[in-house]
């Protein structure tokens, strides 16, 4: 719950300050963030996570810049930043399965914060809005469904590696 509070008020800064930042520079910045986070997933592949007492230290150390980290510029280039969280928490030691419950949770709450930060300063259009969160909703609902009942903890990493290396390449 820390982890989504403190990724949502950085979420909040990133989409306020998102205006203040040349758009190339932020592409930039992103892709290369991809794709370091990419490598480090695929580099640990066959790592799941250890018992919830030895990572304590972990989470408090890597985790909660992660959160504000990936708040901040989930925030900034409007993504959630849900997806460059979970590298993070995979590496501070926790399960593939309870790493992606935590970033679903997070990426829930830094998306908020963030489209706060960002109705600020932009017009989003009502029924764009109602659309896409009602798709997004379904969509999570689904996937959380089938990580949790199909997926091998193995599976989700790789396709985790896939997905932050298509979007760098994108």
């Amino acid at each position: 719950a820390i982890l989504s509070i403190i990724a949502g008020v950085s979420a909040f800064a990133g989409a306020y300050y998102a205006i203040y930042v040349p758009v190339r520079i932020l592409l930039y910045f992103l892709v290369g963030v991809l794709f370091i986070l990419a490598t480090w997933t695929f580099a640990r592949i066959k790592q799941e996570g250890s018992q919830a007492g030895q990572r304590g230290k972990r989470i408090a150390l890597i985790g909660v810049p992660a959160s504000v980290f990936s708040g901040f510029i989930g925030g900034l280039l409007a993504i959630g930043g849900g997806g460059l969280l979970m590298p993070f928490l995979l590496v501070s030691g926790y399960k593939t399965k309870n790493a992606s419950g935590t970033t679903a949770l997070v990426a829930t709450v830094a998306s908020a914060g963030g489209f706060l930060g960002f109705i600020s300063h932009a017009v989003i259009p009502l029924n764009f809005l109602m659309y896409s969160t009602a798709i997004v909703a379904v969509a999570s609902i689904l996937g959380a469904y089938l990580s949790i009942k199909l997926a091998k903890p193995v599976w989700l990493r790789i396709l985790l590696g896939l997905i932050l290396t298509a979007s760098a390449i994108k």
